[in-house]
């Protein structure tokens, strides 16, 4: 098969993984039955589920970011939400209340910054269209005079402590964590992927800005399929719901192991499946 086949073939299974993402996340929507006056839970595990499914399908649409560069940035919030999110299930009318809070009080906040920013333009707030379009998003859930601004974290607590009571330490330590390098750009992260080793001898060999372009790794599409399966799981633990949807992430698996199948070890076509 050639390299061009191949890129097609892999171009399918990732759409068809796309679109059975959506539709679990429908059928697990529609299958949730529960409290509809507990209108702020729904929102915001609804909100969360969406996001999971958004950063999975969209990551799998762009395997030019599947490397140690950006999936990264990605996955990292992906657990992230999942955490948050077993975080809300133990007390979830407390909790999405918190998360919902936070949000807006942030909002409320980068707000009086655009103010701050239009006047300093010589320009009247209350006719920008952009201070008018924060207040509108506001005020339809919560009027502005009434959100209060809260500068730590939404949920008065670190993400470890959240992990913890979540009963997810081990997904903080092993993936949460290491994750973090990236998205906070630290040493052990730079050094690594944006560092080589000059080949002067007279520099005594430091190390010199490298931005080195990377090929896919499918461990990172593996993964990425893996969270948005384990926050599923979640969810229907906590809502109570059975969905007859495939799980996307086997169809994304099994379409990646066809394909290295039909690969002709004579090919000069690269390998598909290697990691996972």
């Amino acid at each position: 098969m050639t390299q061009e086949k191949v890129l097609k073939r892999l171009e399918e299974v990732i759409r068809k993984y796309q679109d059975l993402a959506e539709q679990e996340l429908i059928a697990r929507w529609n299958a949730w039955i529960g409290d509809t006056s507990t209108t702020e839970v729904h929102e915001v595990v609804g909100a969360l589920l969406a996001r999971q499914t958004t950063l999975a399908t969209q990551f799998a649409g762009a395997p030019s970011t599947w490397n140690g560069h950006m999936a990264p940035l990605v996955i990292r919030s992906m657990v992230d939400a999942h955490i948050s999110l077993l975080w809300i299930f133990q007390k979830p009318d407390e909790r999405a209340n918190k998360f919902i809070a936070y949000g807006l009080g942030q909002e409320k906040l980068a707000l009086e910054h655009l103010k701050v920013a239009v006047k300093e333009r010589g320009e009247d707030p209350d006719k920008d269209p952009g201070v008018k379009a924060h207040e509108a998003w506001i005020n339809s859930q919560r009027f502005t005079f009434l959100t209060e601004v809260n500068v730590g974290s939404w949920s008065g607590s670190d993400t470890r402590k959240m992990a913890d009571e979540a009963g997810c330490l081990e997904l903080y330590r092993r993936s949460y964590l290491p994750y973090s390098f990236a998205t906070h750009n630290m040493w052990n992260h730079v050094s690594k992927y944006n560092l080589r080793q000059c080949d002067n001898p007279l520099h005594r060999y430091h190390r010199v800005p490298s931005s080195p372009q990377m090929s896919f790794e499918l461990e990172y599409i593996h993964g990425a399929a893996s969270y948005l399966k384990r926050t599923f799981d979640a969810f229907d633990s906590y809502a109570k719901v059975v969905v007859s949807v495939e799980p996307a992430v086997e169809v994304l698996l099994s379409g990646f192991q066809k394909i290295q199948e039909s690969i002709d070890p004579d090919d000069k076509a690269p390998a598909v499946v290697g990691a996972g």
